[in-house]
C-alpha cells in the first residue's frame, strides 16, 4: 500500500543565496503544512542554534523568519511521489519513496540568480538530484533526519557543535557569506 504526496511551494527570499533541498515532506510536516515539523529532526533544531533564535517553529511564519536570517531557501528535489506504508502504517522514511516527480530546480535557479549554490539533505535526496540534474552542482549534506541522531548528538539539550552534523551545515552555510 502507499500514499502520493505532493510537496510543499519553496520557500526563498530576494537575497537567498543557498537553496538546500530535501526530498518530499515527511508524515508530521504534512500534517502542520511546514517543512521539517517533527520534533525529531534536527533541522530547526540546528538553525536555532545557528541564528541564535530561542524557538523551534510552530509553524510556516515561524519557519521562514529563521530561513531569511540565514538567506537559506528551502524546497525538495521532488514535487510528488508515492511512499510506500510500512506494515500499514504510515511513514517518513525517504527509502520508501517510489514514482518521484522532480521539481523543476533549473527553472527555480535561474528565476532566482542570487542562489550561488545548493546543498541537499540526505544520500537518497543527492542520488535523486544527480539522476534529474546531472548538470547541476550540488553538495551533500548529512540529512537532519532523526535517524541520524548519532550524528547530531546533544549535549544538555543543545546541538553539540563538535558533532559532524553542525561542523558540515555549519561549514557550508558558512562558506556563502
Amino acid at each position: 500500500m502507499s500514499e502520493k504526496i505532493t510537496g510543499f511551494s519553496p520557500i526563498v527570499f530576494e537575497d537567498s543565496k543557498v537553496l538546500l533541498l530535501g526530498t518530499l515532506p515527511g508524515r508530521k510536516s504534512l500534517e502542520k503544512e511546514f517543512y521539517y515539523a517533527d520534533r525529531g529532526n534536527y533541522f530547526w533544531k540546528f538553525f536555532t542554534e545557528y541564528t541564535g533564535v530561542e524557538e523551534f517553529p510552530s509553524n510556516i511564519e515561524d519557519a521562514k523568519k529563521i530561513l531569511k536570517l540565514t538567506k537559506v531557501a528551502l524546497w525538495d528535489v521532488l514535487e510528488s511521489g508515492e511512499r510506500l506504508t510500512e506494515s500499514g502504517k504510515r511513514t517518513s522514511s525517504d527509502k520508501f519513496i517510489s514514482d518521484g516527480k522532480p521539481n523543476d530546480i533549473r527553472a527555480f535557479c535561474k528565476e532566482h540568480p542570487n542562489i550561488e549554490k545548493i546543498g541537499v539533505l540526505g544520500k537518497k535526496a543527492y542520488d535523486m538530484f544527480c539522476d534529474f540534474f546531472p548538470d547541476l552542482k550540488a553538495e551533500c549534506l548529512l540529512s537532519s533526519s532523526g535517524a541520524n541522531a548519532r550524528c547530531w548528538n546533544m549535549l544538555n539539550s543543545k546541538i553539540n557543535k563538535d558533532c559532524r552534523g553542525w561542523r558540515e551545515w555549519s561549514e557550508f552555510l558558512n562558506q556563502s557569506e
